[in-house]
């Protein structure tokens, strides 16, 4: 069996924070308009524009089933998300704006799962 999640990691929980926000507003946007989603903002648009009550109430109920976090962080909450499943496999997606951070963020991950 395989299960999936999103998970955003990179070097501390603050970084691994900022870069998820975006995906934060794509989602809730895409609530709010039933499904017609916007253009995918950057951690700098994100930093200038913000998001609305509304918006970080999506947010903060999507990150309630994310993975967002350090190496360690990570590799614990995906493998009990395996675990609870009892998955013989993990696909993780990782919505972030900047390819090179979404390819640093599989990375760590990869590292921490050895």
């Amino acid at each position: 069996m395989m299960v999936s999640a999103l998970a955003v990691c990179a070097e501390d929980d603050d970084r691994a924070q900022r870069l998820a926000r975006p995906a934060y507003r794509y989602f809730a946007e895409a609530v709010a308009r039933g499904g017609d989603i916007a253009p995918f903002a950057s951690v700098a648009e994100m930093v200038a524009r913000g998001l609305t009550e509304k918006e970080q109430a999506v947010a903060d109920m999507l990150t309630a089933t994310q993975v967002i976090g350090e190496p360690d962080h990570a590799l614990k909450r995906l493998s009990e998300l395996r675990d609870e499943v009892d998955a013989d496999e993990l696909m993780v997606m990782t919505p972030v704006f900047d390819i090179g951070d979404r390819s640093h963020s599989f990375e760590l991950l990869a590292s921490a799962f050895g």
